[in-house]
């Protein structure tokens, strides 16, 4: 008979689960929506230059990511309320701070362009410190527990995004300016709200003391992260220079169209590191288990929905991205081959995570970024969409090998400094929750 504790234990993490996804769902929904206003209201040039901004603000926002969401999950997961309350308000506060410095960087480099790609740095250097916020706020409710305030917040954006594309487009100013402008203008409404919902007040002054009090975490989550994305920003770059923005706008019209990917990867990541540290403390077994499980159903899901994807008949594609939809056909399977390849490497990230080795995560990444870039510069120069998009992708495959690899590492080192394999098997026979067959074998 399976004790109440592991019915309640498990009920728990599906709960969480649920709404890990669910937010996620909600968000990349939003993203998705104003992804298509602007695909079917523009010029596929344009979409390009869209395409670009959306690029520098998921720089950005893992740049906050690394100095503060990952930290925090490390340090305050299941911390008293007042704990995480004194932590988020330094947390929110360097938010805002990461948001202004990188938007008076976006302004600089719009106002030194022209044209569709001017707009769209423009617009989104206006409102850069709401998104990062708002993001932030969502990694703060979850490092509770509460992934029910992470989906309410990302809610209210979505619904507050239709009102303002509503009023945007019924007023004829459907340009690309005011469109990303209507979508970082609401993410600041959410991040307001995010605020009320914490009843913590984000104060900036403190977010030096939070750079210092996390520099060890930090300095390696950023560079970590930053290996990545900042890849993934000079790839975009590097093959709109090379191919052109409508390049670009085919590579960002297929990475809507696999929305599904992003809910699961980055859904399950947001609640993932508490559940692996609370397996961690029951068994690295337990946990190194449950990940290959997790990595097993994400890149399977991948390939399947890019797949499905890859198939839709052109006269939905087009009513789904207009005259973007020639550009993006060809990018789709390439495209769902890096999103498999991320979900398999998020998974391993996870145990890294809960196992606070920030130094080996980095390490594990260090080849990955000038792989993206060489890759997709090397695609967009011989074949265009198609082959720019697939040397992204395989340029993330060795990520995913050095990522395992240093997990594994990681894990010998725990093991190596705990009693023994002894003391790892009393502890999963002391606990309570642990009492399974699943868990036996």
């Amino acid at each position: 008979m399976v004790d109440g504790n592991v019915k309640s234990g498990r009920h728990g993490v599906a709960g969480r689960a649920s709404w890990g996804v669910a937010d996620q769902a909600v968000s990349s929904l939003t993203n998705f929506g104003l992804g298509l206003m602007v695909a079917r209201s523009v010029t596929p040039k344009a979409f390009g230059a869209f395409g670009i901004a959306f690029a520098s603000y998921a720089l950005v926002v893992n740049i906050g990511n690394g100095m503060i969401s990952e930290p925090f999950l490390v340090r305050f997961s299941n911390a008293a309320i007042e704990d995480w309350r004194r932590a988020a308000a330094a947390a929110s506060g360097a938010a805002i701070s990461v948001g202004l410095v990188a938007g008076a960087a976006c302004l600089a480099f719009g106002l030194s362009s022209y044209g569709a790609l001017a707009q769209s740095l423009l617009a989104l250097a206006l409102t850069l410190p709401g998104l990062v916020l708002q993001d932030t706020w969502r990694s703060l409710f979850f490092a509770t527990r509460r992934g029910g305030m992470s989906f309410a917040n990302d809610l209210l954006w979505a619904v507050t995004l239709g009102v303002a594309l509503a009023v945007v487009i019924g007023t004829g100013h459907a340009t690309v300016f005011w469109l990303v402008l209507a979508w970082g203008g609401s993410a600041n409404v959410a991040a307001a709200f995010g605020a009320l919902q914490a009843r913590t007040w984000p104060n900036p002054l403190r977010s030096l003391q939070w750079c210092r009090e996390q520099r060890d975490l930090a300095v390696r989550f950023v560079g970590e992260l930053l290996t990545l994305s900042g890849g993934q920003f000079l790839a975009i770059y590097t093959i709109g220079a090379i191919a052109g923005l409508v390049v670009v706008g085919g590579i960002r019209g297929a990475e809507m169209l696999l929305g599904p990917i992003y809910v699961m990867n980055f859904g399950v990541r947001a609640m993932a590191v508490p559940e692996a540290a609370a397996s961690l403390r029951r068994s690295a077994a337990v946990m190194q288990r449950r990940l290959i499980i997790l990595a097993g159903i994400l890149t399977t899901a991948a390939l399947v929905i890019g797949t499905v994807a890859s198939m839709l008949p052109d006269r939905v594609g087009v009513a789904l991205l207009g005259k973007s939809w020639e550009g993006a056909r060809p990018a789709i399977l390439p495209m769902a081959l890096w999103m498999a390849a991320t979900g398999a490497s998020i998974s391993g990230r996870v145990g890294l995570r809960a196992l606070a080795a920030a130094s080996r995560s980095l390490r594990a990444r260090l080849y990955t970024a000038p792989l993206i870039v060489v890759g997709a510069a090397a695609g967009a120069a011989i074949g265009g969409t198609r082959a720019a998009a697939l040397g992204m992708a395989l340029g993330m495959v060795p990520d995913v090998v050095s990522t395992w690899w240093q997990l594994h590492l990681a894990v010998k080192e725990h093991l190596a400094s705990t009693p023994g394999p002894v003391a790892d098997d009393l502890v999963q026979v002391r606990s309570p929750v642990v009492t399974t067959e699943e868990d036996r074998t």
